[in-house]
């Protein structure tokens, strides 16, 4: 464990990750050194995300839709969004400052899956580059970097001196392209987010010294756009329950190589990322954990099994961010339970007929419709123990159940109307 100190709230990582050093510096081909100054790894050398950890959950929903993944599995603490850089530089890249521009043959292979015309991004059409240890990036200055030199070390086979070094000045057309493991689609929403913060005319100039930037500012307005409107009822994206979930089946990082069983990123055939396999939980019911979070109260939280972090480019995020159905059911369940709340903010007791009341009755012998007829066979099984006001028990299905299985919801005059029929039964 390692206590990552990060710049800014973009990038900090004092949530400690485990062995992130070591991952990070296994596929790095510049040896965990400086990605831009090429600076030795004993110096202040820190981890800087692409994509920060503070990235708004709507636009990573958006990303995961787009990309192709499955709900929830975002990982942005891979190591393919983090590289290594000296102190300065970090705080440089976070401040917005400079892009790093994926070589431009990439950035044209996800521009050509948009749409031609109106450049919306697809989900089925999403291109699988494989990661690997040699992506090519150039740094573009955007702001405020006039008056900054890059000190770049060109030799690093003995001591340094004075001659290994090389001095870059703005806008750095001399500094060499930088090599790097981390993955393209992270550098574009990294470059698309610090461009769309510029002036409208600073953005200008640099299209014009810059075009290349333009595909990446369309790709990532197409990635962060919302997805549609019924996106949570596609299965590829909110999986079902499966018990093979728990198999220790593995699927390909972006299309790479099966990972090894010595490497601490594999991840499951439904993208959750686990290092120990272990059983899921089972009630004493032998309900699956989706069906038991059907009958949790509102204020519950979804405490699927943890899952300890790892590094690949999917990984469940942490508690609090719902799963499938659940999160659907829960995002209705909390409307339904505001209407419920008192003045005093006490759920509100639902009146019934000698203490049952009409949704009791529906859970226990099923749905129906609520007639007539239904409602003086329902009021024929009730002991009259007491005289009970009928009318006011009926009239509160027009709060509590605003369509009972579908039916129309009787009003004050139809429960008045009933009224004399149901005393009479009773």
């Amino acid at each position: 464990m390692m206590n990552i100190d990060n710049t800014r709230d973009s990038g900090i990582v004092h949530h400690v990750i485990p062995d992130l050093k070591e991952r990070v510096q296994a596929v790095d081909p510049n040896g965990g050194r400086c990605l831009v100054e090429n600076c030795s790894s004993t110096r202040a050398i820190e981890y800087c995300h692409l994509v920060p950890r503070s990235f708004p959950q709507s636009y990573l929903e958006s990303l995961e839709w787009y990309w192709n993944m499955r709900a929830n599995t975002l990982n942005l603490d891979t190591r393919c969004n983090i590289f290594p850089a000296n102190a300065s530089v970090h705080h440089i890249h976070d401040n917005c400052r400079f892009v790093l521009a994926p070589e431009e043959s990439i950035v044209q292979q996800y521009y050509d899956t948009l749409d031609p015309i109106i450049r919306m991004a697809w989900r089925p059409r999403f291109p699988i580059i494989p990661d690997r240890n040699n992506f090519r990036y150039t740094l573009i200055p955007i702001k405020d970097m006039e008056d900054i030199a890059f000190s770049r070390q060109t030799l690093t086979g003995a001591p340094p001196i004075p001659n290994d070094f090389t001095t870059h000045l703005y806008p750095y057309d001399t500094l060499p392209v930088l090599i790097s493991h981390i993955h393209p689609k992270y550098a574009i929403v990294s470059a698309g987010a610090k461009l769309s913060k510029l002036p409208r005319d600073r953005v200008h100039a640099l299209l014009q010294s810059f075009p290349r930037l333009l595909n990446i500012m369309h790709l990532y307005r197409a990635w962060i756009f919302p997805p549609p409107a019924n996106f949570a009822e596609d299965d590829s994206f909110w999986p079902p329950y499966d018990p093979s979930d728990e198999k220790d089946n593995e699927d390909n990082d972006e299309g790479g190589k099966p990972r090894g069983k010595d490497h601490k990123d594999t991840i499951t055939e439904k993208g959750r990322c686990r290092i120990q396999k272990r059983p899921r939980e089972q009630s004493p019911t032998g309900n699956s954990p989706r069906a038991r979070a059907a009958y949790r109260q509102s204020d519950e939280v979804d405490e699927y099994e943890e899952v300890e972090e790892s590094d690949c480019d999917t990984v469940i995020t942490p508690k609090g961010r719902y799963t499938g159905g659940y999160w659907r059911r829960k995002q209705n369940r909390r409307k339904v339970v505001g209407d419920r709340l008192s003045a005093s903010g006490k759920r509100k007791r639902s009146s019934g007929l000698s203490h049952v009341n009409i949704g009791q009755h529906t859970r226990k012998v099923g749905k129906m419709e609520w007639n007539g007829d239904a409602l003086r066979s329902w009021s024929s099984q009730i002991v009259p123990e007491k005289q009970v006001d009928l009318i006011q028990d009926v009239t509160a299905l027009d709060v509590e159940h605003p369509d009972v299985c579908g039916a129309q919801v009787l009003s004050k005059s139809d429960a008045a109307h009933l009224h004399g029929g149901l005393c009479a039964s009773i």
